[in-house]
C-alpha cells in the first residue's frame, strides 16, 4: 500500500519555501534590531534627563552589541538568502522594475548605513572615553538611525507590495509563441 499525500505541498515547488522563510525571519530580526536600537537611543538619550558618563557608556556598549551581533549577522543572512532566491529565477527578476529599485536601494542603503552609523558610534565611543560631550555626533547618530528605519520600511514595502511602476508585463515581455498567436481573435457569433 502506498501513501497518498492529500494534504501537503505538491511536488515540484523546489527549494523556494525553504529559502523564503529564513530570509523573512532574518529581515524581521534585522529590522527589529534597528528599531530596538532607535528606541533605546531616543528614549534613553532624549526623553530622560541627561545621562551620566557611565550610563552613556553603557548605552553605547549595548547599542554596539545589538548592531554588531544581531543586526549585522541578520542582514548578512537576509542578503545570502535573497541572492539564493534570486538565482532561482534570475532572468525573470532582472526584468522587474520593482526588483531593480529594491536592489539599488539595498546596494546604496546597507553600506551607507553601516559606514555612517559605525562612524558616528566611533566618535561617540571616543567622546565617552575622553569624557567629553559630542552633541553633534549624538544628533547625527539619532538622525542616521531614523533614516535607516525609514529606508528599510521602503525596502520592505517594495518587496511586499511589488508595485508595477508603470510596467505592463504582458505588453513589455511577450511569450515565446509564434507570431500568429498574437493576432486578433475572431469574434464569437452572437447567440
Amino acid at each position: 500500500m502506498s501513501y497518498q499525500n492529500i494534504h501537503g505541498r505538491s511536488p515540484g515547488r523546489g527549494i523556494r519555501p525553504w529559502l523564503i522563510v529564513p530570509k523573512i525571519i532574518a529581515v524581521a530580526v534585522y529590522f527589529g534590531a534597528i528599531v530596538t536600537v532607535t528606541g533605546l537611543w531616543f528614549t534613553c538619550r532624549h526623553l530622560n534627563t541627561p545621562l551620566a558618563h557611565d550610563q552613556l557608556s553603557a548605552l553605547i556598549k549595548l547599542i554596539s552589541f545589538v548592531l554588531r551581533f544581531i543586526a549585522v549577522p541578520a542582514m548578512l543572512v537576509a542578503i545570502v538568502f535573497g541572492i539564493l532566491l534570486t538565482l532561482q529565477h534570475a532572468h525573470t527578476f532582472t526584468r522587474l522594475r520593482w526588483w531593480r529599485i529594491k536592489l539599488v536601494s539595498i546596494a546604496i542603503a546597507v553600506p551607507a548605513a553601516h559606514f555612517y552609523l559605525s562612524g558616528r558610534l566611533a566618535v561617540l565611543r571616543g567622546a565617552v572615553e575622553d569624557q567629553t560631550a559630542a552633541p553633534d555626533a549624538e544628533r547625527q547618530f539619532g538622525i542616521g538611525l531614523l533614516a535607516v528605519v525609514v529606508t528599510f520600511i521602503w525596502i520592505i514595502a517594495l518587496g511586499r507590495l511589488k508595485p508595477r511602476l508603470r510596467q505592463n508585463w504582458s505588453r513589455t515581455f511577450r511569450s515565446n509563441q509564434p507570431s500568429n498567436a498574437h493576432s486578433t481573435p475572431t469574434p464569437k457569433p452572437h447567440e
